[in-house]
């Protein structure tokens, strides 16, 4: 997934994954500060079960008996009648009192218990991570500026005018731009030899108005095109459809003996 700044993410093809046995024999085993080994799968279920089904009892008697009174119509005479106060009795203030005190009671003493079977714990946290030191990153020796972009429905293409500004110290040409996982290529520059799979892989997909050598400390735009179906197969082609759509995607530039060099827009 690839996240475009101030857009969101921008999610690729997904894959359908099947998965075989039975769900009954799959555990997760782990071990807890204390030594003791448990099952994330099961732990504490019938636990959990139990104050699920305890509380909507709780909910379920409340509901019932105000439910076994006359309800909406004969209630809705009284208050036009100015006869509202009428409608609840001090045996229903008794019994409303009574479900708040047995409410907090069961509250208090239930978390009382269960500090005490479980005295180590850990609070939920939340905060702002300071003093992590950033991943040095190799200098970026190639400057891209997008000057332009647009896909073209009929082609099932995008075409991008793109200045490039070689910062290295060899040349370089234009091999690969990739995007939510789709890889197009310019076969004259790049051969993929990885087994990328052949649905997100075009191998012919990339076209540059010109891809000769850029020499280091020069400047060119360029008009590349990126075209393949997957742009329909998987409804990457959608973005035309959103009048504040972006795009976002990674340029590969590689020099004569097939190094891939950096770059930064």
């Amino acid at each position: 997934m690839m996240s475009v700044k101030g857009g969101g993410p921008i999610i690729g093809p997904g894959k359908w994954v099947t998965i075989t046995g039975s769900m009954k024999d799959f555990v997760n085993p782990i071990t807890t500060l204390t030594g003791e080994t448990i099952d994330l799968e099961t732990y504490n279920l019938s636990n959990t079960y139990f104050w699920h089904a305890f509380w909507y009892a709780i909910g379920l008697a409340w509901m019932f008996y105000w439910m076994r009174k006359p309800m909406f119509v004969p209630r809705y005479l009284a208050v036009e009648a100015g006869k509202a106060d009428s409608l609840i009795s001090s045996t229903d203030k008794k019994v409303g009192m009574g479900f708040a005190a047995g409410t907090l009671a069961i509250v208090a003493i239930t978390m009382g218990q269960t500090n005490e079977q479980y005295p180590v714990t850990v609070p939920l946290q939340a905060g702002v991570l300071r003093n992590i030191k950033p991943l040095q990153l190799p200098t970026s020796t190639v400057a891209v500026k997008v000057e332009d972009a647009t896909y073209r429905v009929p082609g099932r293409a995008m075409q991008m005018t793109l200045t490039v500004t070689n910062n290295g110290d060899s040349a370089i040409r234009l091999g690969e731009f990739e995007t939510a996982s789709v890889r197009f290529l310019d076969s004259a520059v790049l051969t993929d030899e990885t087994g990328y799979p052949d649905d997100l892989l075009a191998e012919e997909g990339l076209t540059v108005s010109d891809n000769s050598p850029l020499a280091p400390g020069q400047s060119r735009t360029i008009q590349v095109t990126a075209s393949d179906a997957a742009w329909e197969v998987y409804r990457l082609a959608d973005l035309i459809y959103d009048p504040d759509s972006r795009f976002a995607g990674l340029l590969f530039f590689f020099d004569d003996a097939g190094n891939r060099q950096n770059g930064s827009n």
